[in-house]
């Protein structure tokens, strides 16, 4: 080494520069509720670009400014379905989606999901003790001081119907006519596309297709609550849900962020695509398999059921039952058809390639809670009440049936992996012989404490499993070949 390169202090450029490029993507094509966008062949697409939209009071909605979207999940929860697809090939279809993605990704603690994400998506759920005794809308008394009830701090003002909740307004971000008045919703394109969660999706290599991503809205009675509505004026009424026509989707748009990395750091992907078996992107898929439970004519009767759910062939890793009442309830007064319900007395077991996973049924409240924690890799962020349905919980009125936060949020789970990493070899793979899930029940009638718990359930179980795409290039690196595969 010569004297003149041991005292040169120059600062010289490095090839490890990340430029980011921002970009708001305008939909090609679009219905009442469907939005179709292409996205640029451009850099690696991040997970963390945004789907965001306005949510606009109709000129046929009733009442004031009293109309505004959940208080559990907001603008999420009005999400159904997102589908990512590169040219002929569909990389992920995500279908009834909101309120899976609310659990694994508005999974965190209260203050986070409150006072960070409710900037985006407009939720804000605030739970408290009562100092003392609930009054049911009726004006019998309801649980004792010490119930839990939504508090006067909660995104929405829920009181008493026949006398200050017709006069209430929501607390933040109501829906209004003048859209220059309504905040924008914000949704992680990660939250949505499963093939993006904790990656950035290398889009430069696409270059002989087009990138489309389709994002389908629910109708506003799903998620939107409308707090004009006078009691018993209609079956939407009775749990304050705005009717679909209530609200417009406008200004729908993606902000793309469009990760730029060096060069080298592009071709050694390119170089990737030329190997024996291409570039490969495993991310999980996501099916929903849709059943009903029949209501139970007598209290305590053990009702039993077996559903069927296939996935055959497939790398299970794991199995979400999401259960909702069906029609329009009491219970759903704040978290409209974004519940997810519990009832006091419930076990459950899964039959896999002939065998059951479990030495006895999950029965108890503690154990089907752990199952939910190893499912999730961390606990599950609600109130007791809002997951515990059992008989000492509702006799003890820790919540009553009229705050709208018993055993609301009770999703039950089965954790199917086997322990590897990653996604592809972590899972259990599944024979010939399709998944039973055993289910039963011994429902309680309605009493002063809960609500009925016998009747008829609309059933949704959500399967995780294992999906590989593979990127290759063509005889002398031109052109692209892609396969997905289960």
């Amino acid at each position: 080494m010569s004297i003149n390169n041991l005292v040169d202090y120059s600062i010289n450029d490095t090839a490890d520069i990340l430029d980011i490029r921002t970009e708001k993507i305008e939909p090609i094509s679009s219905s009442a509720l469907v939005y179709k966008f292409r996205i640029d062949n451009v850099g690696y697409l991040d997970e963390n670009s945004m789907l965001v939209f306005k949510c606009n009071k109709s000129s046929t909605a009733t009442g004031g400014h009293r109309l505004r979207v959940n208080a559990w999940n907001g603008g999420l929860g009005g999400v159904k379905r997102c589908t990512f697809s590169v040219g002929d090939f569909i990389v992920n279809d995500f279908d009834e989606l909101n309120r899976i993605s609310t659990l694994e990704n508005l999974n965190v603690p209260p203050g986070r999901r409150n006072e960070f994400w409710s900037h985006y998506i407009q939720n804000h759920l605030e739970v408290e003790p009562a100092e003392a005794a609930e009054t049911e809308q009726t004006g019998a008394a309801q649980g004792g001081a010490g119930s839990i009830v939504s508090s006067v701090l909660n995104g929405s003002l829920y009181g008493d119907v026949t006398n200050n909740l017709a006069g209430a307004a929501p607390q933040t971000f109501s829906i209004q006519t003048d859209s220059t008045k309504n905040e924008k919703i914000g949704i992680p394109l990660g939250w949505i596309i499963p093939a993006l969660k904790g990656r950035q999706f290398p889009l430069f290599l696409f270059q002989d297709y087009r990138v489309h991503i389709e994002v389908e809205f629910h109708g506003a009675s799903k998620y939107v609550n409308n707090f004009s509505q006078a009691p018993g004026a209609g079956l939407n009424n009775s749990h304050l849900a705005a009717v679909d026509s209530d609200v417009d989707i406008a200004e729908v748009n993606l902000l793309i962020d469009y990760i730029l990395p060096p060069p080298d750091f592009m071709n050694k992907d390119r170089e990737s695509t030329m190997k024996e078996g291409g570039y490969r992107i495993e991310f999980p898929n996501y099916s929903v398999v849709k059943k009903t439970l029949p209501a139970e004519t007598t209290a305590r009767n053990l009702q039993e059921v077996e559903h069927r759910l296939g996935q055959n062939g497939k790398e299970l890793h794991k199995i979400y039952q999401f259960k909702s009442r069906s029609g329009a309830t009491l219970n759903k007064r704040i978290f409209l058809d974004q519940q997810i319900n519990g009832v006091n007395e419930e076990e459950y077991n899964l039959v896999v390639n002939g065998n059951e996973i479990y030495p006895q049924y999950v029965w108890n409240n503690a154990s089907q809670y752990h199952q939910m924690t190893l499912a999730l890799d961390k606990e599950l962020y609600v109130a007791r009440p809002l997951y515990y349905s059992d008989d000492n919980t509702l006799f003890s009125q820790l919540t009553t049936k009229n705050t709208g936060l018993q055993a609301v949020f009770k999703p039950l789970a089965c954790d199917m992996r086997n322990g590897n990493p990653g996604v592809v070899g972590a899972g259990t793979k599944i024979d010939n012989h399709p998944i039973v899930f055993k289910y039963r029940r011994r429902p309680r009638d309605s009493g002063t404490s809960c609500d009925d718990q016998k009747v008829g359930m609309d059933i949704e179980y959500h399967c995780i499993s294992s999906r590989v795409m593979n990127v290759q290039s063509g005889l002398n690196g031109k052109g692209t070949q892609i396969l997905i595969t289960e």
